[in-house]
């Protein structure tokens, strides 16, 4: 079996550097953090976005039921 080499990296950020960094993004891409530097997420399809909504609205802690 292949395995494909991952280059070192001698930069690994912080999550207090991820999250200025991130702060810059604001409106663009979506990045996570994967523990050691920023990974850019895929965009939500429509039906992720129906899940989520149907989520949030019939989520009772999110709704402020149980809050």
């Amino acid at each position: 079996m292949t395995v494909a080499a991952r280059r070192i990296d001698p930069d690994v950020w912080s999550k207090e550097q991820f999250l200025a960094w991130a702060a810059t993004r604001a409106g663009e891409r979506s990045y996570e953090f994967d523990g050691i530097r920023p990974v850019a997420m895929a965009p939500a399809t429509l039906g992720h976005n129906e899940i989520a909504r149907n989520i949030r609205e019939k989520d009772p802690w999110r709704s402020g039921i149980l809050a």
